[in-house]
């Protein structure tokens, strides 16, 4: 077809015998990885995926293998139970919508080509020239692609920021306690960091899920966790990258009841935020649970957030995006495991379901 919008827009019948001839004039070996007669509608997304990063001329030679790790990425996450019939309508409608899905896979241009991965518009993009480091040495150069590959597409999923009104309402309702305390934004810079601290949670958890499903794809074991140093900070992690904000998400997770018991792993804390994210409003139920009519709970939640933000803005800062902090990064480290592990006993004592209201409240 010529106008890639219409292939994008057409009947999936017209497509498919499309798909077809185009496959017989340029990769005649070309097959799926995975039998989708079951699911044809992931078929149908990969197929319109593929036909359309074509017309880029500089990924033509590496584009099956670039779809079959897109492809590897959705099967694994049904094959995990992490995707389900419950969630995956939505993932393919988020992957399928025509302003911000991602309808083109493409390498970095060169002028990013120290970037991992990035998503822009509707384009997912990949380094062309990764290669191995230290922390993932069990993955070659060609599987770190694929956990970037995976990572990108997990943002578009997972996709924690995308409801603003319910953090600003948040920010909102915080802000009646901050007076009440003498508190200003200027004191705090508290509705930028904030933000910044979901912008954490979710950076923690699409790294996450990218890591769980790139190991069990490939049929090789994770890294256990092991000591690093980070922004100066002696940190706990087993991610390839973003390791500092790992423990940080982890100690919040293990506050939510419906995220973890006594005796979870740090694996199931991350892996049920993550179905928790894909199945409801992760934002919503996170201040629901800490909204229990107690001003110091919820007190906490924000001072969690903020300093989570304090993390994610320095991570960024260290690598030239955004101006560097004059904060201590090992005490904000300290104060959420603090914090958290202060409000745990709500965990293992459980406590009944308030519905967050949107406005204002003391």
């Amino acid at each position: 077809m010529e106008n890639d919008n219409l292939f994008w827009t057409a009947e999936s019948s017209v497509i498919k015998i499309s798909f077809s001839d185009f496959i017989n004039n340029y990769y005649p070996n070309f097959k799926f990885k995975y039998n989708w007669d079951v699911l044809p509608e992931i078929e149908d997304y990969l197929i319109r995926l593929m036909y359309s990063s074509f017309l880029n001329n500089s990924i033509k030679l590496q584009l099956p293998e670039l779809i079959h790790d897109i492809e590897s990425f959705l099967a694994s996450g049904l094959l995990t139970g992490i995707f389900d019939s419950y969630n995956l309508p939505k993932i393919l409608q988020l992957l399928k919508d025509k302003n911000s899905g991602f309808r083109l896979i493409e390498f970095l241009p060169k002028e990013l080509s120290g970037v991992f991965g990035n998503s822009i518009g509707n384009k997912i993009q990949i380094n062309q020239n990764m290669t191995r480091h230290s922390n993932s040495p069990n993955l070659t150069a060609q599987e770190i692609r694929r956990l970037y590959i995976f990572h990108e597409m997990g943002h578009k999923i997972l996709n924690i920021l995308s409801n603003e009104k319910i953090i600003n309402d948040f920010i909102n309702t915080i802000e009646v306690t901050l007076q009440d305390r003498g508190l200003t934004n200027i004191d705090l810079n508290y509705k930028e960091f904030v933000k910044e601290g979901f912008w954490m949670i979710e950076e923690c958890l699409t790294q996450e899920l990218a890591e769980y499903l790139t190991y069990y794809s490939l049929n090789k074991k994770r890294p256990s966790f092991e000591n690093r140093v980070d922004l100066g900070c002696l940190i706990s992690t087993n991610h390839d990258y973003y390791g500092i904000f790992q423990m940080p998400t982890i100690h919040l997770g293990k506050t939510l009841c419906d995220c973890a018991n006594e005796n979870s792993t740090n694996e199931e804390v991350l892996l049920n935020m993550i179905k928790k994210s894909l199945n409801s409003n992760f934002d919503l139920e996170l201040i629901s649970k800490y909204n229990q009519g107690s001003a110091e709970l919820y007190y906490d939640l924000f001072l969690t957030l903020r300093t989570m933000g304090f993390i994610k803005h320095q991570k960024y800062a260290s690598f030239g995006v955004g101006t560097p902090l004059k904060i201590n990064i090992q005490s904000c480290l300290d104060a959420i495991e603090m914090i958290t592990k202060k409000n745990r006993e709500y965990l293992i004592e459980g406590y009944s379901e308030i519905n967050f209201k949107h406005n204002k409240t003391a």
